[in-house]
């Protein structure tokens, strides 16, 4: 398993292995070292707008200042009207 830290480096915004059968997802705030603990091999990319994992509105604003993408410009826009 590999996984990607979030903004924070406490939880995990992705989780990628060779089969689906070697995963072995973990959730909440710590879930990035449950991953590690699992055996995942860390990858602390340099990609901001995917390290931004939304969990508060503060945490959608940042997300939006980051720019989304079409799928979630458009949610949030059907949200709103």
């Amino acid at each position: 398993m590999a996984a990607v830290p979030d903004a924070d480096g406490t939880g995990t915004v992705l989780l990628a292995a060779r089969t689906p059968a070697r995963l072995d997802p973990a959730f909440g705030p710590v879930s990035f070292a449950e991953h590690l603990r699992r055996g995942a091999v860390p990858l602390p990319l340099d990609l901001p707008r995917l390290r931004r994992d939304v969990d508060t509105p503060a945490d959608l604003d940042a997300a939006l200042a980051l720019g989304v993408g079409a799928r979630t410009a458009s949610a949030l826009s059907e949200r709103t009207a």
